[in-house]
């Protein structure tokens, strides 16, 4: 009997370790580690994670905007592939490690923290999105829009159907 809880002991050693080598540990760069990887041409998604008016204001080129505090409601639809290399920053790095942590728990693989755009050398740029990540309300908005459409197609057809019985 002793043997058996032994082994039983053994086993359960083993399993946690091997869990404990499968979780994701957030990787933490440089600015020029990350600008290395973002023009290295392999895919990868900027994530600026400040508010949106800091995005506005001054933003690295590409980035997209999810402030830290939405991350976890919002990364399944906006950042859907678990395996995508996700590059995070904030201002200084304190939001963008909290937004790591959050991504990593969310299974996501390739978390790469450069802290803050205050340390990002390179160019930045402002105004006007020339992409804006989806929102809440544009879904909502779509999701009426074709609600609308198909009530207008039922109604078409009920209408033909009373006009071609009679």
């Amino acid at each position: 009997m002793k043997k058996i809880i032994a082994v039983l002991l053994a086993l359960l050693m083993l399993s946690a370790c091997a869990a404990a080598a499968n979780t994701t540990a957030v990787q933490t760069i440089t600015a020029q580690q990350a600008h290395d990887l973002v023009h290295s041409g392999d895919p990868f998604i900027l994530l600026d994670v400040r508010t949106a008016a800091e995005h506005y204001a001054r933003r690295i080129a590409g980035a997209v905007n999810i402030p830290y505090d939405e991350l976890a409601q919002r990364a399944s639809t906006e950042l859907p592939q678990l395996d995508m290399r996700v590059l995070i920053y904030c201002q200084s790095g304190r939001r963008s490690a909290i937004a790591a942590q959050t991504l990593a728990t969310l299974d996501y693989t390739q978390v790469y923290d450069f802290g803050g755009i205050n340390d990002w050398p390179f160019g930045t740029v402002s105004g006007e999105e020339i992409t804006p990540p989806p929102s809440s309300a544009s879904n909502n908005a779509l999701t009426w829009v074709i609600v609308a459409v198909v009530a207008l197609l039922v109604a078409t057809v009920v209408i033909f159907r009373w006009i071609w019985v009679k």
